[in-house]
């Protein structure tokens, strides 16, 4: 090879390496060598690795989460079982349940936990599901374990896993008149009756000793209401304020001489409440002073009502009205009621008073009158003179 030629390849070669190193150089965009092209696959390892080990929110499911430790620990122990029942007075079975207990725990914390509407006032049970223990107490929750009377509240009494509990709502029947018919000591008969003699209620019932009428009466009938001993609501009958009838009390036919709260009665005797009308001053009709005959009609000359009363000495119209005929008004004399009749608030009817078939000169509480008289009470339309 000659010195030109050498040349010239020199020449190329030169170029060649010039052009190598240009495009190594400003070829690769931004000028980088293209060696650190490896760069951005290692990149997004770091920035997915940060989550995994940064972000809190996926961290708790994996360590902490409660529901993975719930099958790890064993269910909660009891220390024994029992039953409890719920009845009506009429023995309706309302709830029944088998719950656990553990010691210490007391039938009343059972009830909480496991009924509705449950109610406790000093160890006794006042309400539970659908019953309830009224003001009066003629029903309460009676408590029973295994079949027996509790002894205790269910705040304090004892019970042992398998034990069955019973709440029964009961009437309340007061005195021990619950016992059986072999352990009374006795027996009477009472009889209720209206002022006709028509009989209202009998029963026989027992009696245990030391028992009263009043707690008999309170025991086996209804609507019974005493003031200081007498009698003063039974059954239907009721006396009045006025006390123009009242309830007489008999003990084997003899008009009782003490109170349902002290009369003393004994085994096969016979009691009668009798509503009466009161007569001043009664005394058997062959000692009457006199007897008149009083009439009552309406404003179209009706009789209403008419009787034949006896009187005593010093009674007036008015006694005599309150103790034979019923709604009587008197004020100032004047005769507002009797029977159906009504003086109404503008006086436009009145009840006329009459003697003998003479308008009466004075008030039922003053007028004279004599044995044999013809009395008359006649509803009236007031004419205006």
């Amino acid at each position: 090879m000659n010195k030109k030629t050498l040349k010239i390849v020199l020449a190329a070669a030169a170029l060649l390496v010039l052009g190598v190193a240009c495009w190594l150089i400003f070829g690769n965009k931004g000028g980088q060598p293209r060696r650190t092209a490896a760069a951005p696959t290692e990149a997004p390892a770091v920035t997915t690795e940060a989550p995994a080990t940064e972000a809190p929110g996926t961290e708790a499911p994996v360590t902490e989460a409660p529901a993975t430790e719930i099958p790890t620990e064993p269910a909660e122990a009891v220390d024994g079982h029992i039953t409890i029942t719920v009845k009506d007075e009429n023995g309706k079975v309302l709830a029944d349940k088998e719950v656990g207990f553990k010691a210490g725990q007391t039938v009343a914390d059972l009830l909480e936990a496991n009924f509705e509407n449950v109610t406790i006032d000093n160890g006794f049970l006042m309400t539970l599901e659908s019953l309830t223990t009224p003001a009066d107490y003629h029903t309460y929750i009676a408590f029973y374990v295994n079949g027996e009377y509790a002894m205790q509240g269910v705040t304090t009494q004892p019970f042992t896993d398998g034990d069955k509990i019973e709440f029964v709502n009961t009437v309340y029947i007061p005195e021990d008149t619950t016992a059986e018919p072999d352990e009374f000591d006795g027996h009477v008969t009472i009889t209720v009756k209206d002022e006709n003699d028509s009989v209202l209620a009998e029963k026989e019932v027992g009696f245990m000793a030391g028992q009263t009428v009043a707690d008999l009466l309170e025991a086996n009938f209804e609507n019974v209401t005493i003031d200081n001993g007498f009698l003063m609501t039974l059954e239907s009958l009721t006396t009045p304020a006025d006390y123009h009838t009242y309830i007489a009390f008999f003990v084997n036919g003899e008009y009782a001489m003490q109170g349902v709260t002290t009369q003393p009665f004994a085994d096969g005797d016979k009691i009668e409440f009798i509503n009466t009308v009161y007569l001043p001053e009664t005394v058997p009709a062959d000692e009457f002073d006199g007897h008149v005959t009083i009439t009552v009609k309406d404003e179209k000359d009706n009789v209403l009502a008419e009787k034949e009363v006896g009187f005593m000495a010093g009674q007036t119209v008015a006694d005599l009205l309150e103790a034979n005929f019923e709604n009587v008004t008197i004020d100032n004399g004047f005769l507002m009621t009797l029977e159906s009749l009504t003086t109404p608030a503008d006086y436009h009817t009145y009840i006329a008073f009459y003697i003998n078939g003479e308008y009466a000169s004075e008030g039922v509480t003053t007028q004279p009158f004599a044995d044999g008289d013809r009395i008359e009470f006649i509803n009236t339309v007031y004419i205006a003179p």
